[in-house]
């Protein structure tokens, strides 16, 4: 890591966290000048947060898909572009970014915290689908990280109803329904990404499945979205008990991430790629 990244890392990664007390101000304490201007703070991080993937690309040659911390920089810029995009169309949405702002930095601390050196792109990395696999995948969690923060708001605006104060925050059949496409969207995602990845097992190990532990649990995580998608469908599952049900779903999603270097058998252990 060069000291210009370096320090980039570091400014955005305040800036993240000046967000989240931002939004929180916002919304939890009904803030009307803190949430006139929602988006600037997390705009500014965005951009620094760009920077940090530009000197990044520079130094290696390469976009951020080598390793925990390359994935984390992406995986995080992803989620926060995707909440912009959204709530630039839908403002009464910026509720969300409670959630998305606290994870985006807590992404690129703990991505900061694995040692990130300068590398060129390996051989095993060197496939069009493994960009397909790692960007769709990191969508897939952007919009289940953003699924997730509507389940948030929707206990949030349930609290606000009960006590009758005014908030800007969306009603909540509202909230429910978007988050359920969101979550739709997602799956879609997720679904695309264990293709591509499957492909990409292919060429570099010769199978398209092997029951890995991380694409078994990947495909652990689709499913339970599947379920929770079929409950809504199927019998109206909505609401507070799909509030609930997307957070959860969320741990899947994240342990299937976090796990990668935590199971020494599984091929996708990074340095087997090298």
């Amino acid at each position: 890591m060069t000291n210009l990244e370096l320090i980039l890392l570091k400014i955005t990664i305040g800036l993240y966290l000046v967000s989240s007390l931002w939004l929180a101000g916002g919304f939890i304490f009904n803030r009307e000048k803190l949430r006139k201007f929602f988006a600037l703070p997390v705009l500014i991080a965005l951009a620094a947060h760009t920077a940090v993937i530009i000197v990044r690309w520079s130094a290696t040659g390469h976009g951020p898909v080598m390793k925990d911390y390359e994935n984390a920089l992406l995986g995080a810029w992803l989620t926060v572009a995707l909440y912009l995009l959204l709530v630039f169309k839908w403002r009464e949405m910026a509720v969300i970014g409670i959630v998305i702002a606290p994870l985006a930095m807590l992404l690129l601390g703990y991505a900061f915290m694995t040692e990130p050196v300068l590398e060129r792109l390996s051989p095993g990395y060197k496939s069009f689908w493994l960009y397909v696999h790692v960007f769709t995948a990191w969508l897939a969690f952007g919009a289940y990280a953003i699924a997730s923060g509507f389940a948030v708001a929707f206990f949030m605006r349930g609290h606000y109803d009960k006590k009758s104060v005014q908030t800007k925050i969306p009603e909540l059949s509202e909230l429910d329904l978007t988050a359920f496409r969101i979550v739709l969207f997602g799956f879609i995602l997720h679904a695309i990404m264990i293709a591509a990845g499957s492909i990409w097992a292919a060429k570099l190990w010769g199978s398209y499945w092997s029951w890995d532990p991380i694409e078994t649990w990947s495909l652990i995580s689709w499913l339970c979205y599947g379920i929770i998608i079929h409950l809504r469908l199927a019998f109206a599952w909505k609401n507070q008990r799909f509030a609930v049900m997307i957070m959860l779903a969320l741990v899947t999603v994240i342990i299937a991430w976090l796990g990668i270097n935590w199971i020494p058998s599984s091929d996708h252990v990074f340095s087997k790629l090298e």
